[in-house]
């Protein structure tokens, strides 16, 4: 089964239209250095106690699935940090240096700030910590 997009999902609950969703998205891409959990605060779409609800709910979705490994890479690019071959790219740089991390990776390169990889680790540890509630 295909891993459902967070936007996706919002949409199969009812909480946004397909038209808000390009709405999150649009402000995302125009917003360099913000993430799509931003562009639906910004505009007004979820209040932070509703996201971290829904991103709760949405990744208990998942795990229930059968999709419950983490991938941070792949996370990245469902929270359109990064394309796809942003990830590729990166993934060859973290396998021949070896010993660093994708997301020291990412800041070295300047495809994410410290603060963005400090506050998507954190609403990640977040959502597995209300999962384990």
């Amino acid at each position: 089964m295909a891993r459902r997009r967070f936007g996706s999902y919002l949409i199969e609950e009812g909480l946004i239209s397909e038209t808000t969703l390009c709405d999150a998205l649009e402000h995302q891409r125009l917003s360099r250095g913000t993430t799509f959990d931003d562009g639906l605060l910004s505009l007004g779409l979820l209040s932070p106690p509703g996201l971290e609800k829904w991103r709760a709910r949405h990744l208990a979705s998942l795990s229930a699935h059968g999709s419950g490994r983490f991938d941070f890479a792949h996370y990245l690019v469902e929270e359109g940090v990064l394309t796809r071959q942003e990830v590729l790219r990166v993934r060859r740089i973290v396998s021949e240096a070896q010993h660093r991390r994708i997301g020291e990776v990412l800041v070295h390169q300047g495809a994410i700030t410290q603060r963005q990889l400090e506050d998507i680790v954190s609403r990640r540890l977040g959502e597995l910590v209300a999962l384990a509630l």
